[in-house]
Order: C-alpha cells, then structure tokens, then sequence
C-alpha cells in the first residue's frame, strides 16, 4: 500500500486535477507524484491516523490492495488526525 501523505492545498493553490498533486509522505521520505499515477484506479482514502480503533480499517485497506494491485489499484492514505 502507498504509504500515507501529507499535504495541504490553499486556494492559491487549486488544482484541476487530482493527477497534478506532488505530495511528500508523512516521513517526509519521498515525494509521491500523482502525474506517475494515470491510468491507475485510486483509492483516496481519509484515515484516523492516531485513532487506535483504525488499526483494522488499515489492515482491511492492506488486504484489499494486495488482491487488486496487479489490476492498477493504489490506495493513497490521506490522515486526519481530528478524531483523537
């Protein structure tokens, strides 16, 4: 699974399309660019990343790209950590 991001887009900032976004991964390790990721099947997810009732949802995420990657499927994890 696509490791999870981070970024934030102001209004100066908007984008036409999702396949513009250029975002680093929350270790700050790499730099995911979406314009890689056309012709695939996205699955942008918004994610409870500090919730410790998530670890199935993340699991269940794990299992469903595993099955269907050979497909072109990514699932991209976006946290929203407003839930603690």
């Amino acid at each position: 699974m696509l490791k999870a991001l981070r970024g934030l887009w102001t209004p100066q900032s908007q984008l036409s399309s999702v396949y513009e976004a250029s975002l680093k991964t929350l270790d700050g390790g790499e730099t995911v660019d979406f314009a890689n990721l056309k012709g695939k099947v996205l699955l942008l997810v918004n994610v409870a990343g500090k919730c410790g009732l998530t670890k199935g949802e993340y699991t269940g995420l794990q299992k469903l790209h595993d099955k269907y990657a050979q497909e072109g499927l990514v699932v991209v994890g976006f946290p929203c950590n407003q839930y603690v």
